[in-house]
């Protein structure tokens, strides 16, 4: 069994970065790729957490998940070489790192590292969220979706997004339920008014990943009571200087 780990730890980001070069030569290959990519994950996902199908470890199953989907969404709208190869290297590595501290945490704990898989969350889901917001607002300039309903839609997978980014964090439901209601409106919103917006949808991607990334510090701040003045002036300066940027260097149409 130790080998077959071992393998499936190695196989998940190869069969990512070889799936996604093949849909780039042949995007009828799309869905077959995706499919095989998913039972795979999932698969490993199952064998890593011990085969044990309970709310706490389906919980670990989110996050490499919904990168693997948003991931596979994000590139069919890609254009440039550069960026597409550079979303599935990413992606291999980030795969491989969550997979290889999942296998740690559950069979080898000596070598995990405390708060290891919940840093790794916060990266994954900051990545899905800007590829699942650009994915939305692509859907919404080139298929013509309505902006209300994709908004419904972005609502719904975020909500999932923050959840499990604050269970990891090892946060109760009654904690973090408010949180989960509402971060996951604000941002629907947001993709709401940016789809108006006249700049491209990596920069709206862009926008909201940082507002993402900002709502999520603050609130496991405030969970934790650790909310220094000091701290939260710094994160939003940071990141509204962040946005600044974005917007500065950003094309306008």
């Amino acid at each position: 069994m130790f080998l077959l780990r071992k393998f499936l730890l190695f196989l998940n980001p190869v069969m990512f970065v070889m799936a996604l070069e093949l849909i780039k030569a042949e995007q009828s290959w799309w869905w077959i790729l995706f499919l095989l990519n998913f039972v795979l994950i999932v698969g490993t996902l199952f064998e890593f957490s011990k085969r044990k199908l309970k709310a706490r470890t389906l919980s670990f199953y989110i996050a490499p998940i919904i990168f693997l989907i948003t991931s596979y969404l994000f590139v069919f709208f890609v254009e440039s070489v550069w960026l597409y190869r550079l979303v599935y290297v990413v992606g291999a590595g980030l795969i491989y790192l969550y997979l290889e501290q999942l296998l740690n945490y559950f069979f080898f704990t000596v070598k995990y590292q405390p708060y290891t898989l919940e840093s790794l969350s916060l990266y994954i889901n900051i990545i899905s969220t800007f590829y699942f917001t650009s994915s939305i607002l692509s859907t919404i300039i080139f298929l013509h979706l309505s902006p209300l309903m994709a908004s419904v839609f972005y609502y719904a997978v975020l909500a999932v997004i923050v959840y499990q980014l604050l269970w990891s964090n090892k946060y109760s439901w009654p904690q973090m339920k408010l949180f989960v209601i509402f971060i996951p409106l604000v941002l629907a919103e947001l993709v709401y008014v940016v789809s108006f917006l006249p700049f491209n949808y990596y920069v709206g991607g862009l926008l909201v990943a940082v507002f993402f990334y900002l709502f999520m510090n603050l609130t496991k701040m405030f969970l934790a009571e650790s909310m220094h003045r000091r701290v939260v002036i710094t994160n939003i300066s940071v990141s509204f200087i962040i946005i600044i940027i974005i917007l500065a260097t950003s094309q306008w149409s």
